[in-house]
Parts: C-alpha cells; sequence; structure tokens
C-alpha cells in the first residue's frame, strides 16, 4: 500500500503556511496533555490508518512535537473510503508518552482534515508493535502475537505481527491461510476433528449414524477453504464433495460424508428402497441372488433377481419369504401355496374356498373366537401325549380348543406313548428299558441318571478325625473309636447314560462321565466301585468300621445290587 507522509511541524511558534488544499487528509497530533518532561522524551510517532485502507507507519518527531502539536499529511491510496487514525508518541525505548483517535473522516477530491488529542501515558507502557508477553505491558492493553495490539485481534484470518502492519490487527491477505485456520472440520468437533473416530450417535436432525467396525474414516481437510480478507473464513468445498469413505450406516441405507459448503465434513444418509445396503461395496444392490440382499419387506424374485414387494394373505407363494406374514402355507400334495396368516400345520388349511390366506380347521365347526388346535395320540393313557405325534401318521388329529377327540390331549411331551411309567415329571428308577421305545430315559429329559453312586477303582479307608473340608480317605486305621471307612478314590465319578433318539439295546448306551462337584471320600460310605450299565446287576459294598482307636476295620460287606435309572 503507497503511503506519502507530507510532515509540516509546529517548533514552538504558529505556522504560517496553510495546509494543503490537495487530495489528502491534513492531521494536526495536539499534545498539550503531556507534561514536557514526555514531550522533550518524544522521539518517535507511529501511525496507525484504518477503515477503507489499513497501514502502519512510524517516523521521528523529535524536537518537532515539544511545542504541544504536530501537523503532517497524509495521502491514502484509494480516492474515496472512510479512514481513522490512531496515533502514538514513543520515547527512544518504544514506551508509550501519550496517544490518541481522530474521529472518522471521509475522502473528498480535495483535502479534508482531522484533528487527534493525546492522553498523557501513566507508568511505563509500550506502544503499539512493541514487542511483549503480557497484556499489562501494553498501553493498549492488548498483547497479541507477540505484540502490544491496538485491539483484542481473536477472529479468524487476523494477526497483529505483519511486517507492514506490526501492532495494527488486520486480516490476512484473500486466498491466504497462514495459520491453517480454514482448513475442513468435522461435523460437531472443532476443526481438524478426529478421523477414524468409532463412535456410534445421533447425527445430523436426531438420525442415529452407526459406525462400522474400525471406525468411520474421514478426510475433513477436502472440506477446506481460504482467508477471505474480511476477518473469516471463505471458498470452501462445494456442498457434496466428498470427504470420507462411505458406508453401510444399516440395511436399509448408505453413509456418505459428504462437505457441506461451509467447511465441515458431515454425515448424509441415503435410502436403500427395495434392496440392503451392500458392506463390502457401501452402496445398496442392484439385483439380488438371495433374499438377504432385498429390504425385510421384499423378497427375491428368482426368476428376474430382482427384488419384490413381499405378499399379502391369499396370495400364491412358494416360500415363507415372499409373504409379509413370514408363512406360505402349502398343502399336503406339495406344490405352490398361499401366504398365510400364520404357521398352518396340516390338517389345517390355508386355502378354503371363501376365506385363502386364514388358517383353519377341515371339516370342523368350531364355534366363535375357538381356535383350532392340534391333539396329539395318548395311547398309554397316562395324560401326556406323544410328542412324536403327526398329523399325516394319524398320531394327532385337528380338533377345536377344549374339546379333544377320545384318545388324544392337548400335551405332546411324551417321549414314549406306549409305557405309562414314561413321561416328564418321573421319580422313580426303573431296571428294564421302556415298552415302547426301549429307553431308560423315563422322564423325557433326556439323559439317563442312575439311582446308586459308582465308585470305579475305590477302596475303604479311614478319613482323619474330625475331617476337614474336602479331605480324602487315606489310613487304613482310625483316629477315633467306631469311625466308619469310607470309599476313597483318584477321582470320584458319577456316571450318566444319554439317550439316543433311536431305541438302543440294553448295555450298549453310549456313556458320558462326568466328574462330581465334591471330592472323593469321608462321606461315601457304600456303592458300586465299578461301573454298572442300567438294569444290571453288581455288587453293593459298604465299608466296615473300627472298634478302638488306631484299630482297622471289620471287612467291607457287599450284596448284589442292580443299577436303576430314569
Amino acid at each position: 500500500m503507497a503511503l506519502l507522509l507530507v510532515l509540516g511541524l509546529a517548533l514552538g511558534c504558529k505556522s504560517t503556511s496553510s495546509p494543503s488544499t490537495a487530495f489528502g487528509v491534513n492531521l494536526t497530533v495536539v499534545a498539550k496533555a503531556l507534561s514536557a518532561d514526555q514531550l522533550t522524551k518524544a522521539s518517535v510517532g507511529s501511525l496507525q490508518v484504518t477503515g477503507s485502507e489499513t497501514d502502519v507507519k512510524q517516523f521521528s518527531i523529535s524536537g518537532a512535537i515539544t511545542s504541544g502539536e504536530l501537523r503532517f499529511r497524509f495521502i491514502p491510496t484509494d480516492q474515496t473510503g472512510m479512514l481513522k487514525f490512531h496515533f502514538d508518541a514513543l520515547d527512544a525505548s518504544g514506551d508509550l508518552l501519550g496517544s490518541g483517535d481522530s474521529p472518522q473522516v471521509t475522502l473528498e477530491a480535495g483535502a479534508v482534515s482531522a484533528t487527534i488529542t493525546l492522553t498523557a501515558s501513566t507508568g511505563t507502557k509500550k506502544g503499539d508493535g512493541a514487542k511483549c508477553t503480557t497484556a499489562t505491558e501494553c498501553g493498549s492493553g492488548f498483547c497479541t502475537d507477540g505484540v502490544c495490539c491496538n485491539e483484542l485481534c481473536n477472529d479468524t484470518c487476523v494477526s497483529c505481527a505483519l511486517a507492514k502492519s506490526t501492532g495494527l490487527c488486520v486480516p490476512y491477505d484473500k486466498g491466504s491461510d497462514p495459520e491453517s485456520e480454514c482448513g475442513g472440520s468435522v461435523a460437531g468437533r472443532p476443526d481438524g476433528g478426529t478421523a477414524g473416530s468409532a463412535d456410534a450417535g445421533a447425527g445430523d436432525g436426531g438420525v442415529t449414524i452407526n459406525a462400522p467396525e474400525g471406525g468411520i474414516i474421514e478426510t475433513p481437510n477436502a472440506c477446506g477453504g481460504s482467508c477471505s480478507g474480511a476477518r473469516s473464513c471463505a471458498a470452501f468445498a462445494d456442498a457434496g464433495v466428498s470427504c470420507g469413505k462411505s458406508f453401510c450406516n444399516s440395511r436399509k441405507d448408505v453413509a456418505a460424508l459428504e462437505c457441506d459448503g461451509k467447511g465441515s465434513c458431515s454425515v448424509s444418509l441415503t435410502a436403500c428402497v427395495a434392496y440392503a445396503c451392500e458392506d463390502s461395496t457401501a452402496a445398496c444392490h442392484t439385483n439380488c441372488n438371495a433374499n438377504l440382499d432385498c429390504q425385510a419387506t421384499s423378497y427375491c424374485n428368482g426368476a428376474t433377481s430382482q427384488c419384490a414387494p413381499q405378499k399379502f394373505d391369499g396370495i400364491s407363494c412358494l416360500t415363507d419369504a415372499e409373504c409379509n406374514s413370514g408363512h406360505c402355507a402349502i398343502g399336503s400334495g406339495g406344490g405352490s401355496g398361499v401366504c398365510c396368516n400364520t404357521a398352518c400345520d396340516a390338517p389345517n388349511t390355508c386355502n378354503n374356498s371363501g376365506s385363502a390366506g386364514k388358517c383353519q380347521c377341515p371339516g370342523t365347526a368350531c364355534a366363535a373366537g375357538v381356535a383350532c388346535q392340534i391333539f396329539y395320540q395318548d395311547s398309554d393313557v397316562d395324560g401326556y401325549g406323544n410328542k412324536s405325534g403327526m398329523v399325516s401318521a394319524g398320531t394327532a388329529v385337528a380338533g377345536c380348543a377344549g374339546a379333544p377327540p377320545a384318545g388324544f390331549v392337548a400335551d405332546n411331551t411324551d417321549c414314549d406313548d406306549k409305557d405309562a411309567n414314561v413321561h416328564p415329571g418321573q421319580t422313580a428308577y426303573f431296571g428294564a428299558v421302556s415298552k415302547g421305545t426301549g429307553t431308560y430315559d423315563y422322564n423325557c429329559d433326556n439323559t439317563i441318571e442312575k439311582s446308586v453312586a459308582e465308585y470305579p477303582g475305590a477302596s475303604c479307608r479311614f478319613c482323619p478325625t474330625p475331617s476337614v473340608g474336602c479331605t480324602t480317605a487315606s489310613s487304613t486305621t482310625c483316629s477315633a473309636a467306631n469311625a466308619e471307612e469310607s470309599l476313597a478314590c483318584t477321582s470320584e465319578l458319577e456316571i450318566f447314560t444319554i439317550q439316543s433318539a433311536v431305541a438302543i439295546p440294553t448295555g450298549t448306551e453310549s456313556l458320558t462321565i462326568q466328574p462330581l462337584p465334591t471330592c472323593c471320600g469321608c462321606d461315601d460310605h457304600s456303592g458300586f466301585i465299578t461301573t454298572v450299565n442300567c438294569g444290571s446287576s453288581a455288587s453293593y459294598y459298604t465299608c466296615g468300621s473300627c472298634t478302638v482307636a488306631m484299630g482297622g476295620a471289620g471287612a467291607a460287606t457287599s450284596v448284589s445290587k442292580q443299577q436303576l435309572c430314569h
């Protein structure tokens, strides 16, 4: 910026020269408020120009201001506009002696005049442009960018330390960005953001953003701009410019990272219609190979490889996925069926004349509000129906709820409907397989439990007295009279026999062995010392006891006993 300074100095007597009438500003600095000592020390004048143009100019005023008045002429670069002037009188060390401001003036074709009346500085303060570390050092009360500044100067894209205008807060040139203040930001976070954030939360408009595994990959700098030349950022990337990697926010929508035209990188959602979003491509499918390629309300039409809307009840179908109810009822003859309001097990049908789409009992008139129900055969008359009952096999029939046909019940939990002893909740143990399916699972819990504990390889030994915790029996002599030996083994086991889905001949059960949660000995005085199959008999041992302390035990007794199971 061109700046012409023409000085006319009053040196103690009234100037006889007339102010210039040519274009420019005739400035008069009135310093009468300064003491004689301050006027003598004044050696540097610092002029700050703000308004339609800005500049800072320092020049010598030593001796020229001692009269208490200083006149000079400022010639602006622009012919029009409005200007304001600030003047500091400084001593040789840069300390502020006095300062003042002019009113705002409007430039005209000829000369205009302005007066700056100085106020004396109290204490030792620095003038604008002097180096500083704290605001208290400066006469202006502001220390910014390491220099005393005419204002706080905390706007975007401004500096108080530019070489051409040190001490004056001015904006950076348009298109520049020396402090990288106009880089793109992540919406809702400070400039620069944090790329790769894996947080999920409410986005713009309360929409929930579900970050993918590994986090959202953002490039917010793609949205950045530069300084506008007017204390702000401008020239941001256009709205819609990509600023990160797209991802499937859900099966229903694609999340794209796009600039908003204001410097922020934000997430925008695009709905997938009919088709699902594919994670590997972060895009909506355009055709389908399976129902998973479609939205939940559509299905994949294999003939066209296109997602089609699911069908209403009563419309023909081949698979459950075609129906919005999730049920395609296909008749016993196979082929196509109809979408049904519920799963429709035969002999129920969903294709009755006049009521297609509603599952109803065929040939049975149920009262209004009474549902059609499947009843299961109870051949052994134990109150529990055949768990394998099927209408097609005659072991189940349709009927109205609450009115089972003779020989049928609503329950279907009996795992052997030819033996009345077999049913859920059976607590008795048995020594022979059931009459129908030949199982020892008399309580229908899919597990065989034995009635007598087994201690394979165990022998009778005494425990310490008193026994503490899980102390294994190990001694051949007792520590107290009348102590009873216990069965002691390396690892006490309980045998569980698992009944398979089909009958297994007696003696060939598959065995699952599980360690007991308690340890050997001390309370286990009797039992089998070998593994015994369900229904088989073996010696059942009962350990002996001693008669005197430190004595040995009497002989163990044994009887033949059958292993019962359920």
